[in-house]
């Protein structure tokens, strides 16, 4: 997670990374609303899988 003038990054590596990005998908309005409220804003949400990540930073 990054945070810089309370404008949040969040990138989740898991190696389940497209189902979890399935089941946060209903989540992520609700997250952005609840961090707007406490002058937050939600630039993003990146789902990484790390086994992907590794094949291609091998290359």
């Amino acid at each position: 997670m990054q945070v810089q003038n309370r404008v949040i990054k969040v990138t989740v590596i898991n190696e389940y990374s497209k189902t979890i990005e399935a089941a946060a998908d209903n989540y992520l309005t609700l997250l952005k609303a609840n961090l707007k409220k406490m002058d937050y804003r939600l630039s993003g949400v990146l789902f990484e899988n790390p086994v992907s990540k590794k094949i291609l930073t091998r290359n």
